[in-house]
């Protein structure tokens, strides 16, 4: 993945848009040490997003989030409250599709 990003140029939609590969290269290894991605206005300015992956045998399939204004996503919900929440949610998912594939 660092070599793949290091041959990038990588577009900015906002000011908060990562364009240096290796800040983006750190920003991807915390959602994998993690499991949670969050999204800071760095698309769309006024909208932020967090998700958290969906897996089925040790295979990422789907992905499930939240999008929202920063009036209504910030701080501690932001940063704990939706993750917890999601996380809650995507385990539910996984056993289902655990039971389905049995």
């Amino acid at each position: 993945l660092h070599g793949w990003l290091a041959d990038r140029q990588l577009e900015q939609y906002t000011s908060n848009t990562m364009t240096d590969a290796s800040t983006l290269a750190e920003a991807l290894d915390r959602v994998r040490a993690n499991g949670v991605a969050f999204d800071d206005e760095e698309y769309l300015a006024g909208l932020r997003g967090v998700a958290t992956p969906i897996s089925r045998r040790d295979t990422i399939v789907g992905a499930l989030g939240v999008i929202g204004t920063p009036e209504r996503i910030y701080g501690d919900r932001k940063d704990e409250e939706i993750p917890h929440l999601l996380e809650q949610r995507t385990r539910r998912i996984e056993e289902a599709l655990q039971s389905d594939a049995q």
